[in-house]
């Protein structure tokens, strides 16, 4: 009888052992996958963090280089065209230098040419478009750009009107859509991240690789808490992401990457926990068989 008790004492001990060792091992195991995405994650966000610093420190030359590019393609309407110029070599001008239209005026503002012949005879002022160019025509501004609107249903095209001075009087406006705007405002840093990266400016997103919807950070459901906590989770379209932010200056970097890409909520949460099960009840099948056996020979 003495005999029977230790075997279920022995039996109870070594099963409350082994079950607390498997426990500590998939707590362990866990715990390295979590350390593991979020070591990935800071990589994601030190990769970011270095794109949004190029960005920065080459602004001032990317803006000028923007600027100028437009500026010199109006300059090659005023050196190349003349009241005298046809139309067949005006549309030609325009699909060479990739631009929509042109206008050109005298020194009182009538357009003395321009690629819609409609609008020769007409004064530049009574356009709404092209009338905020008047303060080139007085010699205020020598050249400038209208404020760049999005082309709906084109991403990252963005349509705008550029302005210079002629050296005879008068000025020259270019109407064009480019996508060369995104890379001034950095709506494409986020296109080089090796991460899934979202980047704020102000509450809003700046530059993103991923799909947010219309409504851009609001329609993820991240709120300011969930970017305080620094890591977390979030469904975007159907995907559970895996993301850490931190604060870049002015910014707010936010990246990381797919759960289900690495997956981690496949392991971390079906796998693990049911290998642990199946190997508790494995063990425990097999010490209850062996207290059985012994408490047989005992008897």
């Amino acid at each position: 009888m003495g005999n029977s008790k230790s075997v279920k004492k022995g039996v109870a001990v070594v099963t409350a052992v082994i079950v607390a060792v498997v426990m500590v091992c998939v707590s362990v195991v866990c715990n390295l996958l979590s350390t593991k995405t979020e070591s990935s994650n800071q990589t994601y966000l030190d990769d970011a963090s270095s794109k949004l610093d190029d960005y920065n420190n080459n602004y001032n030359y990317n803006n000028f280089e923007f600027m100028n590019t437009l500026f010199e393609k109006a300059n090659v309407i005023s050196a190349a065209v003349t009241d005298q110029t046809s139309a067949e070599t005006k549309d030609a001008i325009v699909k060479n230098l990739g631009i929509n239209s042109f206008v050109m005026t005298d020194a009182d503002g009538k357009i003395i040419a321009a690629s819609d012949e409609t609008k020769v005879g007409t004064n530049f002022l009574d356009d709404e478009a092209t009338k905020q160019f008047k303060p080139n025509l007085k010699g205020i501004k020598v050249k400038s750009i209208s404020d760049p609107t999005a082309v709906e249903g084109e991403d990252g095209v963005y349509n705008l009107m550029a302005c210079v001075a002629r050296t005879e009087g008068g000025i020259v406006i270019i109407d064009t859509n480019t996508s060369d705007y995104s890379a001034v405002i950095g709506a494409d840093i986020a296109k080089s991240c090796k991460g899934d990266t979202i980047i704020v400016k102000n509450g809003e997103v700046v530059s993103t690789n991923m799909n947010l919807g219309d409504n851009g950070l609001k329609s993820t459901g991240i709120t300011d808490e969930m970017i305080r906590s620094e890591n977390f989770n979030v469904t975007i379209d159907g995907t559970t992401y895996s993301l850490s932010s931190m604060p870049s200056g002015e910014y707010t970097i936010i990246s990381g990457q797919a759960a289900t890409e690495s997956g981690f909520n496949m392991i971390y949460g079906v796998v693990i926990p049911c290998a642990a099960g199946v190997v508790m009840i494995i063990i425990s099948g097999i010490i209850l068989s062996l207290g059985t056996t012994k408490k047989k020979e005992n008897e």
